[in-house]
């Protein structure tokens, strides 16, 4: 996109385009007259390099260049076309629309130095605009992961809380979550209680994950 030789490429394409459009043996011409106006339009540029690209050209079956040009080298108050979301966009059978020269509006050449550095900025302003986007994405995934982590750890903490407070009221304390059986922590034991608290919290996790066996 960045390439100069791209644009070089692109610049000899809108002249054979035009050549075509000229043309009265092709029988596309209009195809492709349409696109050169949707081109010069949505960009405001006329011609490949100015607007005098466009001397003794045939559009249709009017000849350019002396006192009349496409109209989407025009001002949009003078092309007077039909409006879809905002944007004014030729339609097949606008393809030959001109417009008198005096109302010329856009001057640039489509691929003249001006106009390119106008693509640059158009196509950076793309990416950034993507990156944005993917950025924004990866953000909300990660909040999204975070908060499912949170409320694991809050339902394994509860379930262990419950455990717990099984295990103060039983007799022989022996605590029961989905159909297991499990020690509770007793208050001397030669196993540090955080590492204890954790084996305890892993089963609990476990037992969240695996059916419970049938009895």
């Amino acid at each position: 996109m960045f390439n100069a030789s791209l644009f070089e490429y692109g610049r000899h394409l809108f002249i054979a385009r035009m050549e075509v459009v000229s043309n009265p043996s092709q029988q596309e011409k209009i195809n492709h007259a349409l696109f050169i106006q949707n081109f010069q339009q949505i960009f405001h540029c006329c011609g490949a390099d100015s607007s005098s690209d466009w001397s003794n050209f045939t559009f249709g079956n009017i000849s350019l260049g002396q006192e009349r040009l496409p109209a989407s080298c025009c001002s949009i108050e003078q092309q007077q076309q039909r409006q879809d979301l905002s944007i004014k966009l030729f339609l097949k059978e606008d393809s030959y629309n001109t417009c008198v020269k005096d109302k010329l509006a856009n001057n640039d050449g489509c691929f003249s130095s001006i106009q390119i550095v106008r693509y640059r900025l158009f196509g950076l302003m793309i990416m950034i605009t993507i990156i944005l986007m993917l950025a924004s994405l990866l953000s909300l995934t990660c909040c999204l992961e975070r908060d499912k982590r949170l409320q694991l750890a809050r339902l394994v903490n509860m379930q262990y809380a419950t455990h717990l407070s099984g295990c103060h009221q039983g007799p022989h304390q022996l605590g029961y979550l989905g159909g297991r059986r499990l020690h509770c922590p007793f208050r001397k034991s030669s196993v540090e209680p955080q590492i204890m608290e954790q084996n305890l919290k892993r089963t609990i996790m476990a037992s969240m994950v695996e059916p419970p066996p049938i009895q």
